[in-house]
């Protein structure tokens, strides 16, 4: 290999090390707990359409069907808008990138020692 060659080799490891470092320290940081953030607008209306579903046995103005649907169409929003939540939880696809973490720190301290 030429020298050249050699260098444009560290430096797109070094630019590539650069890039999982800035990636690492970007953690997603959740926001305080409040229920009326767009965090839990899914739950929030979730919680709302199964009391109109409730509401629906215990009223007897209104046809229960009017009731019954409505609830329903209210928890399939709220379903919707819980799937598009901007944070999400981990599952298990991130619990073997956190594995791998771990795995990448302690190799990274065995080099140093």
């Amino acid at each position: 290999m030429a020298p050249e060659e050699k260098k444009k080799k560290k430096k797109k490891a070094a630019a590539r090390e650069d890039e999982e470092d800035s990636q690492k320290k970007e953690k997603v940081e959740l926001p305080p707990y409040s229920l009326f953030g767009p965090q839990y607008r899914g739950l929030n209306l979730g919680i709302l359409g199964s009391s109109i579903l409730l509401l629906a046995y215990v009223q007897t103005s209104v046809h229960s069907d009017w009731f019954i649907w409505s609830g329903f169409l209210i928890v399939l929003v709220g379903l919707f808008f819980h799937e598009i939540r901007p944070i999400k939880g981990r599952g298990y696809g991130d619990i073997t990138d956190e594995f791998k973490e771990r795995l990448n720190e302690e190799d990274k301290g065995k080099k140093r020692d």
